[in-house]
């Protein structure tokens, strides 16, 4: 059985969520603002899933690069954070 495809979002959501690089947003939105709109979501909660999709999303991509690193390296420190006389 296949699903008709979910209209396109507007153009200017997308250009927002680019310019906020929201992409796991960004990707599941024109779905669940199609079933949505059919179901008569409450607008709160429309906002609480798309949010919580970019949330996982994203710590899916801190696990994998975390795994990627070693199990015994840690993600290095931002330069701001590193002592201003320390040698290069």
């Amino acid at each position: 059985m296949t699903f008709p495809q979910a209209p396109a979002l507007p153009e200017e959501f997308d250009k927002l969520m680019r310019r906020m690089r929201l992409p796991y947003m960004r990707k599941a939105a024109p779905d669940v603002l199609a079933t949505a709109r059919a179901q008569r979501w409450d607008p709160a909660e429309v906002l609480r899933l798309l949010i919580a999709e970019e949330v996982v999303g994203e710590s899916g991509r801190r696990d994998h690069a975390t795994c990627a690193l070693g199990s015994g390296a840690s993600t290095p420190a931002p330069a701001s954070q590193l002592p201003r006389n320390a040698s290069r």
